[in-house]
């Protein structure tokens, strides 16, 4: 099969086995309400994936890949994104809203990138790292081809206090 649906409806997480990230010939991956506990440190089953949804995922454990097609990422609700670190240049959709960390020093080389949709949670305390700063300036210059950017409240609030001393990445 070239994709993957796995969208739990239980008020309980599913924890997903670590063999569903070997399939080489996955292009689109939509999972939902699930724990990934046992994910392979390195990933090298994603080769040709292109769609890759995540929505009220948690990370338990480091995940490095790189997902040298990968067109479309969605990152919404999740907890653990520190621990997912990914690769994917020829990235061109980025939505990034509601979860626990604000990580996007991964995605700031995508080029191709034409859209980027990103919100934070109410509470983004949690989001502030020291000695970093970002501005709107520095994230969007390297996105030459952006078309749509979409901030909520809370992310433009960060933004601005950076200029007053606030840290995050």
């Amino acid at each position: 099969p070239e994709e993957l649906i796995l969208n739990n409806s239980d008020r309980i997480p599913y924890c997903v086995p670590s063999c569903i990230f070997s399939c080489p010939k996955l292009i689109k991956v939509h999972i939902s309400k699930c724990i990934c506990k046992t994910v392979p440190t390195a990933l090298e089953g994603f080769r040709t994936l292109r769609d890759l949804r995540l929505f009220q995922i948690t990370f338990e454990s480091p995940v490095q890949i790189t997902l040298p097609k990968l067109a479309i990422l969605c990152i919404n609700r999740c907890w653990g994104v520190r621990w997912f670190n990914i690769s994917c240049l020829r990235l061109k959709r980025l939505s990034f809203c509601d979860n626990d960390d604000l990580e996007l020093s991964h995605y700031i080389n995508c080029s191709e990138l034409i859209l980027a949709r990103i919100w934070l949670l109410n509470g983004v305390v949690e989001h502030h790292r020291q000695n970093e700063r970002i501005s709107l300036t520095k994230l969007l210059s390297p996105w030459p081809s952006l078309e749509y950017l979409g901030l909520n409240g809370d992310y433009l609030k960060v933004t601005r206090d950076s200029f007053m001393g606030w840290y995050f990445s």
